[in-house]
């Protein structure tokens, strides 16, 4: 199965028509897909349908202005990590702005090094602040249920859908029940999170991994094999993301097939 890569989706607002192009070409050629808006409405309307994974947003947008439309997104609970570039120092709520005249290679960078800092933000943000979706945990190794394994991965699928940001899984099966417990812990060391790591099956361990692309999880897989123990015995590690599609059943599946045929 050939692997599909989803490009981050990049708003780019510039009421001059001239410099919109210039910049779509920037954005297009760093590896962006891009969407374009002309005036304040306009970006609001466009991030409200299909939020992007960043805004690049001139000081001069007008109707509303930029630096109104940055303070609405910035009020949002759900778009208050949403990075936003501004092209100009009238965007205060702004992440980061470039000065004019622009160059392109700065540009670029500080699009991918922008993108790079809110998804560690929201890493953070969700380590700290997410709570269990229940008391009741699985005794024999203190990882989260199959039933809460499967509310999670729908949850983050469908965040990783809107807002077009990837989802790793890692899944293991340990050789024997008394390998179980002791793979589980060294997953949540590794992982440093334990609050997304379930028992699948007897035998079978899940790690949903948010904001995590296909080559992060081949590393989160060779930092668990490296990791493990004598005693914590495993007869296979295998990985999938949303490269592969945004279905439950067949990243489990894909996790499964690159595990068993390693």
């Amino acid at each position: 199965m050939g692997r599909r890569v989803t490009k981050p989706l990049v708003l780019v607002a510039e009421q001059d028509p001239f410099q919109l192009e210039l910049f779509q070409e920037a954005c297009e050629a760093a590896g962006f897909e891009v969407v374009a808006a002309l005036d304040g409405q306009r970006v609001l309307a466009q991030i409200a349908r299909h939020p992007p994974s960043i805004v690049l947003m001139s000081d001069a947008i007008q109707d509303p202005p930029g630096a109104e439309v940055a303070n609405v997104l910035r009020a949002d609970e759900e778009l208050r990590t949403l990075p936003i570039v501004a092209i100009g120092p009238g965007v205060p709520a702004s992440d980061i702005h470039i000065d004019r005249p622009v160059r392109v290679e700065r540009l670029q960078s500080v699009l991918w090094r922008s993108l790079r800092r809110a998804r560690d933000t929201r890493r953070r943000l969700r380590a700290e602040s997410a709570p269990r979706l229940s008391l009741e945990l699985d005794r024999a190794t203190g990882a989260g249920t199959r039933g809460q394994m499967e509310i999670t991965l729908h949850h983050e699928l469908l965040i990783a859908a809107r807002f077009r940001r990837p989802l790793g899984l890692l899944r293991v099966r340990a050789t024997d029940a008394d390998s179980v417990p002791r793979v589980a812990k060294r997953m949540m060391q590794v992982l440093r999170n334990s609050d997304l790591v379930f028992r699948l099956s007897p035998l079978e361990l899940v790690a949903v991994l948010p904001e995590t692309e296909g080559h992060e999880g081949s590393v989160a897989r060779d930092r668990l094999r490296s990791g493990l123990e004598s005693d914590e015995r495993v007869d296979w590690v295998g990985v999938a993301s949303t490269e592969q599609g945004h279905d439950a059943n067949a990243l489990l599946a894909e996790a499964l097939r690159e595990g068993s045929s390693a």
